[in-house]
Protein backbone atom coordinates (compact mmCIF):
# COMPACT_ATOMS: atom_id res chain seq x y z
CA UNK A 1 0.00 0.00 0.00
CA UNK A 2 0.93 3.01 -0.94
CA UNK A 3 1.67 6.08 2.03
CA UNK A 4 -0.22 8.81 1.71
CA UNK A 5 0.32 11.78 3.27
CA UNK A 6 -2.15 13.17 5.94
CA UNK A 7 -4.04 15.89 3.86
CA UNK A 8 -4.54 13.78 1.22
CA UNK A 9 -5.68 10.94 3.00
CA UNK A 10 -8.54 13.32 4.56
CA UNK A 11 -9.39 14.78 1.34
CA UNK A 12 -10.27 11.20 -0.21
CA UNK A 13 -12.34 10.67 2.93
CA UNK A 14 -13.81 14.24 2.14
CA UNK A 15 -14.26 13.01 -1.72
CA UNK A 16 -15.70 9.48 -1.19
CA UNK A 17 -18.19 10.80 1.32
CA UNK A 18 -19.04 13.72 -1.52
CA UNK A 19 -19.46 10.91 -3.81
CA UNK A 20 -21.98 9.48 -1.80
CA UNK A 21 -24.33 12.04 -3.30
CA UNK A 22 -23.89 11.41 -6.67
CA UNK A 23 -26.00 8.88 -8.86
CA UNK A 24 -24.61 5.37 -9.08
CA UNK A 25 -24.86 6.33 -13.29
CA UNK A 26 -21.87 8.94 -12.59
CA UNK A 27 -19.60 6.82 -9.88
CA UNK A 28 -20.00 4.30 -12.61
CA UNK A 29 -17.82 6.97 -14.95
CA UNK A 30 -15.22 6.52 -12.35
CA UNK A 31 -12.46 3.87 -12.50
CA UNK A 32 -13.10 1.23 -9.97
CA UNK A 33 -9.63 1.24 -9.79
CA UNK A 34 -9.13 4.70 -8.71
CA UNK A 35 -11.70 4.18 -6.64
CA UNK A 36 -10.16 1.26 -4.67
CA UNK A 37 -7.33 3.23 -4.68
CA UNK A 38 -9.56 6.24 -2.59
CA UNK A 39 -10.77 3.55 -0.49
CA UNK A 40 -7.88 1.98 0.50
CA UNK A 41 -5.76 5.41 0.97
CA UNK A 42 -8.36 7.09 2.74
CA UNK A 43 -8.05 8.38 6.29
CA UNK A 44 -10.58 5.96 8.10
CA UNK A 45 -10.55 7.49 11.32
CA UNK A 46 -11.87 10.83 9.93
CA UNK A 47 -15.61 11.21 9.94
CA UNK A 48 -17.47 13.17 7.24
CA UNK A 49 -20.37 15.03 7.75
CA UNK A 50 -21.91 17.62 5.59
CA UNK A 51 -25.47 18.54 3.98
CA UNK A 52 -25.41 17.38 0.33
CA UNK A 53 -28.39 20.17 -0.53
CA UNK A 54 -26.03 22.85 0.22
CA UNK A 55 -23.58 24.54 -2.38
CA UNK A 56 -19.99 22.99 -2.94
CA UNK A 57 -18.06 25.97 -1.55
CA UNK A 58 -20.20 26.32 1.65
CA UNK A 59 -19.07 22.03 2.29
CA UNK A 60 -15.49 23.93 3.64
CA UNK A 61 -13.74 21.13 1.70
CA UNK A 62 -10.04 20.98 2.16
CA UNK A 63 -8.21 22.21 -0.92
CA UNK A 64 -7.06 19.13 -1.45
CA UNK A 65 -10.56 18.07 -2.11
CA UNK A 66 -11.74 20.22 -4.41
CA UNK A 67 -8.82 19.15 -6.42
CA UNK A 68 -9.69 15.81 -6.30
CA UNK A 69 -13.31 16.93 -7.14
CA UNK A 70 -12.25 18.79 -10.02
CA UNK A 71 -9.63 16.04 -11.80
CA UNK A 72 -13.11 13.65 -10.94
CA UNK A 73 -15.04 16.10 -13.10
CA UNK A 74 -12.24 16.81 -15.94
CA UNK A 75 -11.17 13.66 -16.37
CA UNK A 76 -14.27 11.40 -16.28
CA UNK A 77 -17.68 13.31 -16.32
CA UNK A 78 -16.70 16.00 -19.16
CA UNK A 79 -17.14 13.61 -22.02
CA UNK A 80 -16.87 15.86 -25.02
CA UNK A 81 -14.05 18.26 -25.86
CA UNK A 82 -15.98 20.95 -25.73
CA UNK A 83 -17.34 19.97 -22.36
CA UNK A 84 -13.26 19.99 -21.10
CA UNK A 85 -13.12 23.32 -22.98
CA UNK A 86 -15.73 24.76 -21.20
CA UNK A 87 -14.72 23.77 -17.92
CA UNK A 88 -11.68 24.86 -18.07
CA UNK A 89 -12.72 28.01 -18.86
CA UNK A 90 -14.44 27.95 -15.78
CA UNK A 91 -11.40 27.16 -13.61
CA UNK A 92 -9.25 29.72 -15.78
CA UNK A 93 -12.38 32.30 -14.96
CA UNK A 94 -12.87 31.34 -11.40
CA UNK A 95 -8.62 31.61 -11.05
CA UNK A 96 -8.60 34.85 -12.35
CA UNK A 97 -11.66 36.35 -10.33
CA UNK A 98 -9.53 34.84 -6.98
CA UNK A 99 -6.28 36.50 -7.93
CA UNK A 100 -7.96 40.25 -8.24
CA UNK A 101 -9.84 39.53 -5.29
CA UNK A 102 -5.88 38.38 -3.27
CA UNK A 103 -4.59 41.62 -5.46
CA UNK A 104 -7.22 44.09 -4.28
CA UNK A 105 -7.02 42.08 0.01
CA UNK A 106 -3.55 42.69 0.18
CA UNK A 107 -2.73 45.77 -2.20
CA UNK A 108 0.42 47.30 -0.50
CA UNK A 109 -0.63 51.19 -0.98
CA UNK A 110 -4.24 50.03 0.63
CA UNK A 111 -2.42 48.44 3.48
CA UNK A 112 0.31 50.66 4.35
CA UNK A 113 -1.46 54.18 2.98
CA UNK A 114 -2.63 54.97 7.08
CA UNK A 115 1.08 54.71 7.80
CA UNK A 116 2.86 56.59 5.32
CA UNK A 117 0.47 59.41 5.23
CA UNK A 118 1.56 59.62 9.23
CA UNK A 119 4.75 60.50 8.57
CA UNK A 120 5.62 63.80 7.69
CA UNK A 121 5.41 65.08 3.94
CA UNK A 122 9.32 65.70 4.33
CA UNK A 123 10.24 62.25 5.47
CA UNK A 124 11.19 60.07 2.71
CA UNK A 125 12.06 56.12 3.10
CA UNK A 126 15.32 55.48 1.52
CA UNK A 127 16.47 51.63 0.95
CA UNK A 128 20.17 51.04 2.65
CA UNK A 129 22.05 49.01 0.44
CA UNK A 130 24.11 46.29 2.31
CA UNK A 131 26.63 44.26 1.09
CA UNK A 132 27.70 41.59 3.01
CA UNK A 133 31.43 41.64 2.93
CA UNK A 134 33.50 38.60 1.60
CA UNK A 135 35.12 36.63 4.20
CA UNK A 136 38.34 36.92 3.02
CA UNK A 137 38.19 40.69 3.18
CA UNK A 138 37.09 40.10 7.07
CA UNK A 139 39.90 38.36 7.51
CA UNK A 140 42.23 40.92 5.86
CA UNK A 141 40.81 43.85 7.93
CA UNK A 142 41.15 41.75 11.10
CA UNK A 143 44.89 41.04 10.09
CA UNK A 144 45.23 45.07 9.21
CA UNK A 145 43.65 46.42 12.68
CA UNK A 146 46.10 43.73 14.38
CA UNK A 147 49.31 44.55 12.85
CA UNK A 148 48.77 48.17 13.34
CA UNK A 149 48.57 47.86 17.03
Amino acid sequence: MLVVDKNYAIAMSELLYFLKGFSDEEISKIPKELMNFLEENADQNYKCNFDYNANIEDLHLRDETYGLISMICYNYWCETPEEKKQYLDLLNESEKEYQKHISEKYNLDKLFANKVSRHDEKTQLAMVKYDKEKWYKKILMFLKRFLHK
